[in-house]
């Protein structure tokens, strides 16, 4: 409360000043009937907030060695609500089209009663203009501040959790907790909608022994997220999808040439992975097979073609 007073007390002060009929004195006059109105608008706002402003001040130029000094509550609240109260003085101005002139001619009315009535009126509209800017001033800033606080949250927790998932799930997989694992992909499926989670929860099915299973998240995942990721991740699927289904026996051959040959397509590097010292494991019942035999040495010859 006495930096309420204070700052009151000031605009009284100021207020002397302003009436006077010279200008050497009712310029500088009005321009503390400013400062003061800002700063009790402010230290207003300061008594119904919640939150204190704390201004820090460097007081050395060596990042290292200096020292800060601190002011906090309703000192800094008050300070800040000085530029808000000044912000709204002008924009009020421009708005009901008081300029210069204006005001040059208020302030230089005629000597006696009537100009010094004229004088404290526009020194009574500054205080009131100003000590509502600086109380809506903080209020703006406070909204605004706890909005763009909430967004950074939101986008911080946005991407941290994901990785927070991914990073759990991995740790579970090499760990053999495989159905834990399973549990920490689909949570994280929740929020990225990519087809990472998707190849992870494949993985982690096809351990379990649940190839069935595998190939139909992965077959989903392709239908409803392969449009929205990029081709080196969709390769990826497919890739896992053609091996998954290799598993179920030789009668899928020609369904595993279409996943392959799919994700040679997004990804053609991947050709050198069907050479016989580099083929995948769960693909080496192609091996032997007249038709994968057929397909795998024609994309091997496209591949030297190509080179």
């Amino acid at each position: 409360m006495n930096a309420l007073v204070t700052g009151i007390a000031a605009f009284f002060i100021a207020a002397l000043g302003a009436i006077c009929p010279h200008d050497f004195v009712n310029v500088p006059a009005l321009f503390s009937v400013i400062v003061a109105g800002g700063y009790v608008g402010g230290a207003i706002f300061s008594l119904q907030s919640d939150g204190v402003y704390d201004l820090r001040i460097r007081e050395g130029r060596a990042i290292s060695s200096s020292r800060e000094a601190r002011l906090g509550g309703i000192w800094a609240y008050g300070l800040v609500g000085i530029p808000a109260g000044a912000i709204a003085l002008l924009i009020v101005a421009r708005m009901v089209g008081i300029d210069d002139a204006a005001v040059t001619a208020a302030l230089s009315a005629a000597t006696g009663m009537a100009g010094m009535v004229r004088r404290a009126e526009v020194c009574l509209g500054v205080f009131a203009v100003t000590v509502v800017g600086g109380f809506l001033g903080l209020n703006l800033i406070r909204v605004v501040s706890d909005r763009v606080m909430a967004e950074i949250q939101r986008e911080v927790s946005g991407q941290v959790e994901p990785l927070r998932l991914l990073e759990k799930g991995k740790m579970l997989m090499e760990e053999q907790s495989y159905e834990d694992a399973l549990d920490a992909f689909r949570s994280l499926a929740r929020q990225d909608r990519s087809l990472l989670p998707v190849v992870w929860q494949g993985r982690a099915l096809k351990r379990m022994g649940r190839v069935a299973e595998a190939i139909e998240v992965l077959s989903e995942g392709l239908r409803k997220r392969a449009g929205v990721d990029d081709r080196f991740r969709r390769a990826v699927a497919l890739w896992n999808l053609g091996c998954y289904r290799a598993l179920l026996g030789p009668g899928a051959v020609r369904a595993v040439i279409e996943a392959l040959d799919q994700a040679l397509r997004n990804a053609p590097q991947f050709r050198e992975s069907l050479t016989a010292e580099a083929l995948d494991e769960d693909l080496a019942s192609l091996l032997g097979n007249p038709i994968s035999e057929e397909w795998r040495k024609s994309t091997l010859a496209r591949r030297d073609e190509d080179e």
